[in-house]
């Protein structure tokens, strides 16, 4: 089994909150700041009334689908960059096992529900997730590689990086 090194787990702090608490785990991976999961949400919702999120709005206020490249513009991801599958567009396995050898996380999105990868069990084809759920609590969990092809109403963003600095 492989996994990442050093990718801290957040559970998520109330109902709905799994956006957030993939954004904190994101923030705390490649940005400098850290952010509770209700200042997340304050600076993306402008209030903690958070509700659950749409797949193409995650951690988002601009997302640029005919690009099929997200630079955020939400205040809560600045300084990252990454791309989307598209909905109901799966990874190959080739694809998720590079992305996380490189040390990136793959976040996956579907019907309002936010978990990350953060590892894979290349013997069986078995992708290892972190799932904020429980509230409070949080769990790693298998998803057999098809299950995830499988996803209904999902995608995938990957690529997940520091935005290149301007020249």
């Amino acid at each position: 089994m492989k996994l990442l090194a050093e990718f801290a787990l957040y559970p998520q702090d109330a109902p709905d909150w799994c956006w957030a608490a993939v954004v904190q785990m994101l923030q705390h991976h490649y940005l400098p700041r850290r952010q509770s999961q209700a200042e997340i949400i304050r600076h993306c919702r402008g209030s903690l009334n958070s509700g659950s999120v749409d797949p193409g709005e995650f951690g988002c206020a601009t997302h640029h689908r005919a690009r099929r490249m997200c630079l955020c513009a939400n205040p809560c991801l600045e300084g990252l960059v990454w791309q989307v599958t598209g909905r109901n567009r799966a990874l190959s396995w080739a694809m998720l096992c590079a992305e996380l050898d490189a040390g990136r996380p793959v976040v996956i999105i579907w019907e309002s529900h936010s978990v990350v990868c953060i590892g894979y069990d290349p013997v069986g084809r078995v992708l290892v997730t972190y799932n904020p759920l429980p509230v409070g609590r949080g769990r790693t969990e298998a998803l057999p590689y098809l299950d995830y092809v499988n996803l209904f109403n999902s995608e995938s963003w990957y690529g997940i990086q520091p935005a290149p600095r301007p020249q």
